[in-house]
C-alpha cells in the first residue's frame, strides 16, 4: 500500500512539476510578453488556493480516493486533449487557450494535495506516517528537479504543446494505481466484512 501510493504521488507530482515549468514557457514563446507570462503563472497559482478548501469539502463527500483518482484522469485527459489539439492552435491564441485550461490543472493540482492528505492520514498507521511523509516530501523535491530538465530536453525535439502527451501519460498511470489502490481495500473491507458475520 505504501509503495503505491508514493509511486502514484511520484507520477503525478511529476506531471505537475511539467505544467509549471511549461505553462509560463508556452505563453511566453507565444506572446513574447513577460507581464502576460507573469499574469498567467499568478492565476494558475491562484486557482490552486481557491481549490484548497473547495477540494477538502468534496472529498470529505465523495472519499479522498476518489478525488485523487478524479484529479488524475481529468489532467491527463486535458493533457491529451492539448495534444491532439496542437495542429489546429495557432500561436495567436495559444495564450487565451492555455491560461484558462492551466487554471483548470492547478484547481485539480491543489485537490490532489489536500486529498492525499487525508488519505495517508486515514490508512496508514500513525507510527509508519513519518516515514510515508519524507518519501512523499523526497518525491516531491526530486521531481522539481526533474521535471524542468526533462522538459528542456524535449523541447530540443518538440513544441511545447507537442510536450503535453509526456505530460498526459504520468497523470494516466497515476490514475490507474489510484485504482488498484482501491480495489485492494474493497477486497479488505468484503473480507473484514465476512469474517464479522
Amino acid at each position: 500500500m505504501v509503495t503505491k501510493i508514493v509511486l502514484a504521488r511520484f507520477f503525478s507530482i511529476f506531471a505537475e512539476a511539467f505544467i509549471i515549468f511549461a505553462v509560463p514557457v508556452l505563453v511566453y514563446t507565444s506572446t513574447n510578453s513577460a507581464s502576460l507570462t507573469s499574469l498567467a503563472f499568478g492565476l494558475e497559482r491562484l486557482a490552486r488556493v481557491v481549490s484548497l478548501p473547495l477540494s477538502g469539502w468534496i472529498g470529505h463527500k465523495i472519499h479522498p480516493l476518489r478525488m485523487l483518482f478524479f484529479s488524475d484522469g481529468i489532467r491527463g485527459g486535458i493533457c491529451l486533449f492539448l495534444y491532439f489539439s496542437y495542429p489546429y492552435i495557432t500561436s495567436a491564441y495559444i495564450a487565451c487557450l492555455i491560461v484558462p485550461i492551466a487554471c483548470v490543472l492547478s484547481f485539480f493540482s491543489g485537490a490532489g494535495y489536500v486529498n492525499l492528505e487525508g488519505f495517508v492520514s486515514q490508512t496508514i498507521s500513525r507510527d509508519k506516517l513519518p516515514s510515508i511523509y519524507s518519501q512523499l516530501q523526497f518525491v516531491e523535491q526530486f521531481t522539481y528537479i526533474a521535471a524542468p530538465i526533462l522538459v528542456s530536453f524535449l523541447t530540443l525535439k518538440f513544441s511545447i504543446l507537442q510536450t503535453f502527451i509526456f505530460i498526459s501519460l504520468p497523470f494516466i498511470v497515476s490514475a490507474f494505481v489510484w485504482i488498484s489502490i482501491h480495489k485492494v481495500g474493497a477486497r479488505s473491507v468484503k473480507k473484514m466484512t465476512i469474517k464479522n458475520h
